[in-house]
């Protein structure tokens, strides 16, 4: 949090194949003090198709002085 107040708000993380096709979602509350930073521990299921996925991470806030969204996208690869 690079702001000089506390936020809350969800956590998403899901995954989709690189179509677009999302194949699991989990959301978790976060909570995250004026300038600090937190780690958040989430179960999500890894699809069985092997292939190309995207990872996605989504903090939407709901409280606090931020107004929108930040996004993590990460490409990877699942091999069985």
């Amino acid at each position: 949090n690079d702001l000089d107040g506390p936020v809350q708000g969800k956590l998403t993380l899901s995954i989709a194949t690189t179509g677009g096709q999302q194949t699991a979602q989990a959301d978790v509350p976060f909570d995250v003090a004026a300038l600090g930073q937190q780690s958040y521990a989430v179960t999500l299921a890894l699809p069985d198709t092997p292939g190309d996925y995207e990872v996605r991470a989504a903090a939407v806030p709901d409280k606090g002085p931020a107004k929108s969204p930040t996004v993590s996208r990460r490409l990877t690869r699942i091999m069985r």
